[in-house]
């Protein structure tokens, strides 16, 4: 199955009050069902973005109903690979290091993304295999990188 980049609005994350939206990859989500608490206009998901072996797939509630969920999911699949410009990147516990760079992600390797404080930039967590987390910082924003998925653009026309 292709992977598409999907924006969910996150409202609880294992349980725990958690309010941000992230930018996921729709290949992760393993199930989904109506929520009963805080809404039934909520949707609870299992999302398999393990940093290691050892840890247990997280729990999500979004602020989305199952059907607008079903329909996220179902939006068609984006482009294989997508052009950023990196400002700094790192592994998981190592420190980052400056750059400034376009790389061109296959959106199959994104774990999750989100937005930065600045609100121009984002994070990007990134598996790079063997359950390494490689970390990325990049000058575009969650929906910014949404969008460019979605397009179907040549090197040439990616305007970075």
């Amino acid at each position: 199955m292709e992977s598409s980049l999907i924006i969910a609005t996150i409202v609880k994350k294992d349980g725990e009050t958690f309010a941000k939206d992230l930018l996921l990859n729709s290949n992760k989500v393993k199930r989904f069902w109506a929520a009963i608490s805080p809404s039934a206009n909520h949707t609870e998901f299992i999302y398999d973005f393990r940093f290691d072996k050892r840890e247990k797939p997280t729990r999500y509630t979004a602020a989305h109903t199952v059907a607008q969920f079903d329909a996220l999911l179902r939006e068609p699949p984006n482009e294989a690979v997508i052009p950023l410009y990196v400002t700094s990147e790192g592994g998981r516990f190592k420190t980052k290091t400056i750059v400034n760079h376009i790389i061109y992600l296959n959106i199959d390797s994104l774990i999750f993304g989100q937005d930065n404080a600045d609100g121009v930039s984002a994070t990007l967590y990134v598996d790079n295999g063997a359950f390494e987390i490689y970390v990325l910082n990049v000058s575009h924003t969650i929906s910014q990188i949404n969008e460019r998925a979605s397009q179907s653009l040549s090197f040439s026309e990616t305007g970075l």
